[in-house]
């Protein structure tokens, strides 16, 4: 097992009320609704119920009146498949009882271990590894020091506003068609800028309908967005990938691009730039979306994602909203 895994594994059991090892068991676990300090803040309500799978079985964190019909309908099966619609419509018939129903689905991703699957052969990683590693480095936790290259020492206070007035080089080397042929991208080759944008740059961005799952609504002091990418067509913004803290640790990444740009790299080349850039700040970065989001799932494998785990949580009947 991976750092990384086990890293994953100690704060779900924080919020899962288990120990990390009890994901890794043959036997469903039931454990007592909790709401720890150092959870994942989603929420400032109690969750009813919880399930979390790593492939094997199943915890399930759960109000405690639950908990009696939870070990009758958990018991002898095969943990991974309480995920599945069959099982799911029982559950949901149970929590409706209760005033409660199922939410969505969170299909979770880690980064891929390099030297692990087909990492060491991906171009897209060893692009950003030669990057990395140039004399001129790729990234610097001062943006302004990363502007100076790319702007001449522009800042970027004014760049949702007025993105027209920027005059920087494009991020990537004059090969840049060869470098997307050999990441076997079918589209039209973009060439397109790169912009980053910290924490104190990312405020203006609230509110617009354009970037849903990159960033939050507003900004969240339980999980503030900490640091953002865009691509730029010229004046336009093409697309913007953001990453939350969601603890202090672990980092998660969103991507939005808008629909004129769909198909041309763009959601796998700031989602693979993000997450490179969080792990060289000392995060984790992951990637969550739905199981029938195939799009979603292409970009998260093709910028270095793996599946991991998949967790599910309830709802109030009278709650309408459904997280992202």
């Amino acid at each position: 097992m991976t750092d990384t895994e086990k890293m994953i594994r100690r704060q779900l059991a924080l919020e899962m009320n288990c120990s990390p090892e009890d994901f890794d068991k043959t036997e469903n676990i039931i454990t007592t609704a909790i709401m720890h300090e150092k959870r994942r803040m989603y929420s400032s309500k109690p969750t009813f119920l919880q399930m979390v799978t790593f492939g094997r079985n199943a915890v399930i964190s759960a109000d405690e009146e639950m908990h009696p019909w939870l070990r009758e309908w958990a018991k002898g099966k095969t943990g991974f498949w309480l995920f599945e619609q069959h099982n799911f419509f029982e559950l949901e018939c149970e929590l409706r009882r209760h005033g409660y129903k199922m939410a969505q689905t969170h299909h979770m991703f880690m980064p891929r271990t390099r030297g692990r699957g087909r990492a060491a052969a991906d171009p897209y990683v060893t692009f950003c590894e030669t990057m990395n590693s140039a004399s001129q480095p790729l990234y610097s936790s001062d943006p302004n020091q990363f502007f100076q290259r790319t702007r001449g020492g522009d800042s970027v206070s004014d760049l949702s506003s007025d993105v027209g007035n920027s005059a920087s080089q494009p991020l990537f080397p004059s090969d840049t068609e060869q470098f997307f042929t050999q990441t076997n991208c079918e589209s039209p080759k973009p060439q397109f800028t790169i912009k980053w944008l910290e924490q104190a740059d990312i405020t203006p961005f609230y509110g617009r309908e354009e970037f849903p799952n990159a960033l939050c609504d507003r900004f969240h002091p339980e999980r503030p967005d900490v640091l953002a990418v865009i691509a730029l067509d010229g004046e336009n913004i093409m697309g913007m990938a953001g990453c939350s803290a969601d603890t202090p640790e672990m980092w998660q990444i969103g991507i939005d691009v808008l629909p004129q740009y769909r198909g041309k790299g763009v959601a796998r080349t700031l989602v693979t730039l993000l997450k490179e850039e969080a792990q060289r700040r000392g995060a984790l970065p992951f990637y969550g979306t739905s199981l029938s989001n195939i799009g979603s799932w292409r970009t998260a494998i093709d910028s270095g994602f793996i599946p991991a785990w998949v967790e599910v949580e309830s709802r109030r009947l009278t709650d309408n909203e459904f997280a992202k």
